[in-house]
């Protein structure tokens, strides 16, 4: 998990790669609990432009934010052991495999990895985690709107480029991203990760909806 970051393809637009940066964002803070300085980052990003207006998106961005203003390190990480490591079993699991109820975790970890392996994807050497916890896939989908479905050293086009991440997206997030985030969001457990979550779903709705997706 957790592949290098891509360089941004000639051609990506402003808009595509400020949604590669939130994918990004939520991979980081899925992955693992966030370290100092991203606690002090988003503290200090509330005003930035997606912050502003009274969409669900912009207020559940100042949220996330003021809840970094106001966690330290150690309770952040705390509370993701809490509530996504646990003692045995955790609370609340990050994978796409448990919530896809009609098909086997070992069907849909064979589908992704047959998937990813299409677009020139695969596990990193030294991965502990499957490909299909939340924070893999938030980085496939970063890889693939900066440019990473390019074949050789011909970029693909915007429509194929735009098909390709609809298709993961719908695939392998759009079904069981909303569950999730209710889940973190009922845990007792979770504060700043409750913020998290409801700003991943905003954002994930976002996503949804530009995928035809109603929600």
């Amino acid at each position: 998990m957790q592949p290098e970051v891509p360089v941004a393809a000639s051609g990506v637009q402003p808009e595509d790669v400020a949604r590669a940066a939130y994918y990004g964002l939520l991979a980081r803070l899925f992955y693992g609990p966030p370290d100092a300085a991203l606690l002090r980052t988003l503290a200090d990003a509330a005003g930035d432009a997606c912050g502003t207006g009274g969409s669900p998106f912009a207020g559940a961005w100042r949220s996330l934010c003021a809840a970094a203003a106001s966690t330290d390190a150690e309770a952040a990480a705390a509370e993701y052991d809490s509530v996504f490591v646990g003692v045995g079993k955790a609370e609340i699991t990050l994978y796409a495999s448990h919530y896809l109820h009609q098909t086997s975790p070992e069907r849909t970890l064979v589908k992704l990895r047959s998937d990813l392996m299409a677009l020139g994807l695969g596990r990193q050497a030294g991965a502990t985690e499957p490909e299909d916890h939340l924070a893999a896939l938030c980085d496939t989908m970063r890889h693939l709107i900066l440019g990473g479905g390019e074949q050789g050293s011909l970029a693909i086009s915007t429509d194929v480029a735009t098909q390709q991440q609809s298709a993961f997206f719908m695939e392998y997030i759009s079904r069981w991203y909303e569950e999730l985030c209710i889940l973190v969001a009922a845990s007792g457990q979770a504060h700043f990760y409750g913020r998290a979550a409801a700003f991943a779903k905003a954002f994930f709705d976002i996503e949804a909806g530009a995928c035809g997706l109603e929600q």
